[in-house]
């Protein structure tokens, strides 16, 4: 899951901005007046995907990420085989998010892997994560890869120089349990059809047993079936009540099939059971004050965001980023 602790997009970094650092800027005024023209455009001509994707980039300068998100779907119902649109559709999501990668930024960004976009973000989920150390390869990676005209380079660098700090200030964080185990699910290799049947029946034999529920979603994970996957976790949690371990790898995998803004009362309810035994969980508290926000409870919300703040170290770009959120709350 990407962690609080790990890095926080700032929203100063733009939609689009690989593809269009260095544009003229324009005021809110005159985004509004391109997207109306662009909708009367779209209303004569509906399968122009071009003016699909300027209205999707016009929108989302304008943080009206839904209408941003559906225009980016059309344009890629138009052209399904254009990686770059899933690329940006990735990004929409991840500031509509408030800049975490979530699952469904990342899915968006694994149809267009080698997109400069998508590294970009997959290394910031990398460091969200808490593996500073591996983003700033990534990062490192990237930048020296790009044409010594791309204007995105300078991004690129920037946020290197960013995370160089941070990792200076706090050193590398440690992996956390639940760290280990997502990334034990991650490293999925060939599984035998029959290793889901036998492990079915020695989680019923040995129903308490945490590691067993992790090969068991490993295993379903492994032959690309993601919602039987997450049925081993949700029954795993049944079986293992009030595991820290389970419900954050139960989170996690809840997160990767959110397609909207709104989160899924099922993963609320598992971030709600995770800060009952953890109350200091940073992942609970920002998703459970990201929760309430969206459902226009702002006193929740800043009661969830402000303890989260008092965990975050004073100064760190993570901290600023939670603060914007608390000073926007009505």
């Amino acid at each position: 899951m990407r962690n609080a602790r790990g890095v926080l997009l700032s929203m100063a970094v733009l939609l689009c901005g690989f593809a269009a650092a260095g544009q003229p800027a324009h005021s809110a005024a005159d985004f509004g007046r391109i997207a109306d023209e662009l909708k009367r455009s779209l209303a004569a001509a509906p399968d122009d995907a071009d003016n699909w994707v300027s209205l999707g980039r016009t929108l989302a300068e304008l943080q009206r990420w839904q209408d941003a998100k559906d225009a980016f779907a059309h344009a890629i119902a138009l052209r399904p085989d254009a990686p770059a649109l899933h690329a940006q559709l990735g990004e929409v999501l991840t500031l509509a998010a408030g800049g975490m990668v979530t699952g469904a930024a990342r899915a968006e960004f694994a149809q267009a892997p080698d997109d400069p976009r998508s590294r970009f973000y997959f290394a910031l989920a990398v460091a969200q994560g808490g593996d500073k150390a591996e983003a700033i390869r990534q990062l490192g990676v990237l930048a020296d890869s790009a044409p010594a005209d791309a204007r995105w380079r300078q991004m690129v660098l920037d946020e290197l120089k960013l995370l160089e700090a941070d990792a200076a200030q706090d050193g590398r964080p440690p992996v956390s349990a639940v760290d280990a185990a997502e990334a034990e699910l991650a490293r999925l290799g060939p599984v035998a059809p029959q290793t889901v049947d036998e492990l079915e029946q020695r989680v019923l034999a040995r129903p308490h047993e945490t590691g067993l529920w992790l090969d068991l979603a490993r295993a379903y994970r492994a032959r690309g079936d993601a919602d039987r996957a997450t049925d081993a976790l949700r029954r795993a949690n049944g079986a293992l009540p009030a595991n820290r371990e389970l419900l954050l790898v139960y989170a996690d995998a809840l997160a990767d099939g959110i397609k909207g803004d709104i989160l899924p009362p099922a993963f609320v309810m598992v971030m709600q059971q995770v800060n009952a035994i953890d109350p200091d969980q940073q992942d609970a508290l920002w998703y459970l004050g990201l929760a309430a926000a969206q459902r226009g409870d702002a006193h929740r919300a800043l009661k969830f965001w402000q303890r989260l703040a008092q965990l975050l170290p004073a100064g760190s770009r993570e901290r600023k980023t939670l603060q914007e959120r608390l000073d926007a709350l009505p």
